[in-house]
Parts: C-alpha cells; structure tokens; sequence
C-alpha cells in the first residue's frame, strides 16, 4: 500500500509541474509540423492565441484612452475580460493577467470618472442642467467615491434649474406673448416721430407718440421725446397767437379810424396839379415798395392768410395804399384746400 501511494504523488507531482511547465511557456512557438505535435504543445499554442488576442484588446484601450475615447477604450478593457474569462484558463500566469487588467480597469474607471465630471461642470455652466445630471450619474457609477460629491453637484443643479424655470416663467415673453409685435410697432412709431419732429410737424409727431402711450404707458425715452414736443408746439402757438394779434390790431386800425371829409376852400390863383405818373400807381411798384417780415403760419386756412397780407400790406405801404389780394373760388373749394403750415 505504501508503494502504490508513493507511486500515485509522483505521478501527481510530475502532472502538476507539467501544467505549470505549460503555463510558464505559453510564448513558446508551436511545432513547425502539427502532426508532430504533442498534447502540451497544442495547450500550450491555444494558450499562446488568447494571450495574443488579449494584449491585442488591451493595446487598443490604451491607444483609445490616451485619444480620450473613454467608450472605446471601455469597449477594448471589457473585450480583453472576456477573453481572459474563459474558464479553460487556470494557473497562476492567468490570475496574474487577470489581476493586472482589474488594477488597469480601475485606473480606467477613475479617469472616466472623472472626465465626466469635468463635462458635467462644464453643461451646468452652459445651462443645460438636465445633461450635466446624467453625466454626474454615470460619474458616480464609475467611482463609487464620489457618491457625495456627485450628490451634492446634482442637488446644486436641481435649484439651478429651478431659477432657470422660474425665469423663463415670468419672462415678459412668457407674461405678454404679443411683447415683440408690440415692441416691432414701438419702434416703427419712433421712427415717424422723430421724421416728424424733423419736418416741423409737431402735431403729427405728437400723434405717434402718444399712440406709444397707448401700447406702454412707461415709455420712458416717448415720454422724454413728447415733453419736447408739447414745447415746440407751445412756441408755435404762441407765435400764432401774436401774428392773430397783429393781424386784428391792424385790421382795427383802418376799420375804426374816423372819415374826412373834404371841405371847400377858396383858391386864390390857379393851382398847380400834380400828376403822378401812373408807372408809380401800379400795383407792382407797390408791390417792390412793401417789404415783408417774415412770416411763419401754422395750421392756418387760406382765407386767414388773404386777409393777413391785405392788412400788413396797408401799414407797411408808404402810402397806405396796399394791395388787395382776392379770390374768386368759391367757399367748398376754399375748404377743400390744404392749410398752411
């Protein structure tokens, strides 16, 4: 019975150092002939393959890792796995593949971590909070040491978006859906104001702002633009007033003034008589002897006009003569004509 065990644990050493052998030689070439080759061999040449297929995998998630191409390297470490996976595989040279790829795994999975975190600050700065969550959440699933970190970063989000919501809710887009075609109408309401308020037509100018009114009575710029106005169209009223004034203050003095009347006298001797020449009694020479101020009217008819140059014509006449400008329109078509500015 001795002799039968001593037998059988050399046979079990002179097997297991022959694995071993064969583990440790897996970078041996195989036999030029395969017919030639032996069972350790052919292990060992099967062995010599994965290895080859795992360094293969492992070489392409480092290249894609140092590209930053964190999917494609994470593909390459999870294919290399697989085939070291397999359970045909035993011995130490194995375990020892194995362990070396969980240590670079890790390492891995750190540096995903995070690089996915850096992208996640860098969406929450760009105000897309919704995406900067997800990325903090697959950060955290790499590396579960960042559990709090991740945590806190989303709870900061969340009221972020919080305040970008509640800014967006009360927006003046989001309270007055109609506030751009208001603002275009603004904008196109300034624009005749200030073409009017250039022109001299401060009515028209006062109408187109004061329609602004109507659309925003806080108009700050149409309230500063409309004081101006109500300024010029005062100095114009009083202008006209003044030229009213005069117009009726001449017109009194020729209408109230008292007849003469001639009386007779007695003439001694023959009297000389002065005959003007009649180039003189024209109406064009009297014409270049009344000289005009200049005259300004606002929103006034053409009758007003008439009867105001008639009258001044009488006081600046030297003669106090004048002109007579008439009309013979009638007093629709008198009506129908446009005022003068």
């Amino acid at each position: 019975m001795r002799r039968v065990s001593r037998s059988l644990c050399v046979l079990g050493l002179a097997f297991s150092a022959g694995v071993c052998a064969a583990e440790k030689a897996a970078d041996v070439k195989p036999a030029s002939d395969p017919k030639k080759m032996t069972l350790e061999q052919s292990l060992i040449d099967q062995r010599r393959k994965i290895y080859v297929a795992a360094d293969a995998e492992l070489q392409k998630a480092h290249n894609a890792w140092g590209k930053g191409d964190f999917d494609a390297a994470n593909a390459s470490f999870e294919a290399a796995a697989g085939i070291l996976s397999d359970k045909s595989l035993t011995g130490s040279a194995v375990e020892t593949r194995r362990s070396k790829l969980n240590e670079e795994q890790a390492q891995f999975n750190l540096a995903w971590s995070a690089a996915l975190m850096s992208r996640a600050r860098k969406e929450a700065s760009n105000g897309r909070y919704d995406e900067a969550m997800a990325l903090a959440g697959q950060a955290a699933s790499k590396n579960p040491e960042r559990a709090s970190e991740v945590e806190a970063f989303v709870a900061a989000c969340r009221k972020e978006k919080q305040g970008q919501n509640y800014v967006k809710e009360s927006s003046l887009a989001a309270a007055d859906p109609q506030a751009a075609d208001k603002d275009l109408e603004i904008k196109k309401l300034f624009r005749e104001a200030r073409k009017y308020y250039a022109a001299g037509r401060y009515d028209r100018a006062r109408n187109s702002l004061e329609k602004i009114y109507i659309i925003d009575p806080f108009n700050l710029e149409a309230a500063n633009m409309l004081d101006r106005v109500y300024q010029k169209l005062i100095n114009v009223g009083n202008a006209r007033r003044h030229a009213d004034v005069g117009i009726q203050y001449v017109d009194n003095q020729f209408r109230w003034v008292n007849p003469v009347f001639l009386e007779k006298t007695e003439v001694a001797g023959p009297v000389a008589t002065e005959v003007k020449s009649p180039v003189d009694d024209t109406v064009n020479e009297r014409m270049k002897r009344i000289i005009f101020e200049n005259v300004e009217f606002d929103d006034a008819d053409f009758m007003t006009v008439v009867r105001y140059f008639n009258s001044r014509s009488r006081s600046l006449d030297p003669e106090k003569i004048g002109v007579e400008v008439t009309t013979s329109l009638e007093k629709e078509k008198l009506d129908a004509l446009p005022k003068v500015m």
